[in-house]
């Protein structure tokens, strides 16, 4: 009956004229099904980072527990002779302790072995007209004690006249058995002030000692 009752209004509409109105049906709403099943997470937390512990300046102890302060002099007499021309950067130079050297927890002797290194060399004439020679001391016997950096030159040329430029001079050289002092150098800290005046900057040349009569 229902059908009929429907077939025979909307004939009634069509002969009348009558606008015919659509049945309105309910529709769920759209679902993104990506978005549901997507297999990206959010990433986890990263863990804390202290960035002090990271960049501290200060070194870890020796593990022998024996350590050399700050500022100690450190004596040492080359084994051998040295020259700019010959020498290599990073090279080590064998070297002993010139004097009695006390650290803590131990005393070094005089004649205890040290690791000297070459920090820089440039032979005659090839920056400079002088040879140069640049060294530090690492450690004492394998305990750490890297030491201020002591740099000789050679000789310059002799000038034709007093303006001209000097000519080739000679290469830096130390003999067997020359006495240097080196002093181990603090931690670095942040600057917070401007440098100190230092006796013996970075890059200063040191006067290479006199031979003893």
């Amino acid at each position: 009956m229902k059908n009929q009752h429907g077939s025979l209004l909307l004939t009634a509409c069509l002969l009348t004229g009558l606008p015919v109105f659509a049945q309105k049906t309910t529709a769920s709403p759209p679902t993104d099904t990506a978005v549901q099943s997507s297999p990206v997470k959010s990433p986890p937390n990263a863990p804390a980072v202290d960035d002090s512990m990271q960049s501290s300046p200060i070194p870890e102890p020796h593990p022998s527990g024996v350590w050399i302060a700050p500022h100690t002099a450190i004596p040492i007499a080359l084994d051998e002779a040295i020259d700019s021309g010959k020498l290599k950067n990073g090279q080590t130079i064998p070297a002993r302790l010139a004097a009695a050297v006390t650290a803590h927890g131990k005393t070094f002797p005089a004649g205890t072995p040290v690791q000297l290194t070459v920090v820089a060399t440039v032979p005659a004439g090839r920056m400079y007209q002088v040879g140069e020679i640049s060294l530090q001391v690492l450690s004492v016997s394998g305990t750490p004690a890297s030491t201020d950096t002591l740099t000789f030159r050679g000789k310059p040329g002799p000038r034709l006249t007093p303006d001209a430029v000097p000519a080739l001079g000679t290469d830096a050289s130390l003999a067997s058995g020359t006495q240097l002092t080196f002093h181990v150098l603090p931690p670095p800290q942040p600057a917070t002030a401007p440098p100190p005046n230092m006796p013996h900057p970075p890059g200063s040349v040191t006067n290479p000692p006199k031979d003893k009569e």
